[in-house]
């Protein structure tokens, strides 16, 4: 393989974009610049994206669910 080659394949799709890039060739990784880490900061805080939870568990519960292992 080529060193060329090599390089293609060491680039990995940006989250926010899919502009697929190098890691070493970006200052805000996970993303391809810092306009995309910014848009992705903004949906969190406009709560499009999240962590999936269960509003109707209690905190009993979910203790419950840790200490038997059933983390899910």
């Amino acid at each position: 393989m080529s060193s060329r080659d090599q390089r293609s394949d060491d680039k990995i799709p940006c989250p926010t974009c899919g502009n697929r890039f190098r890691m070493d060739e970006t200052q805000a990784p996970p993303f391809c610049s810092q306009r995309c880490q910014l848009i992705d900061l903004g949906r969190w805080l406009d709560e499009d994206i999240g962590l999936p939870h269960c509003e109707d568990e209690s905190p009993k519960t979910i203790d419950r669910n840790l200490v038997d292992g059933d983390g899910s």
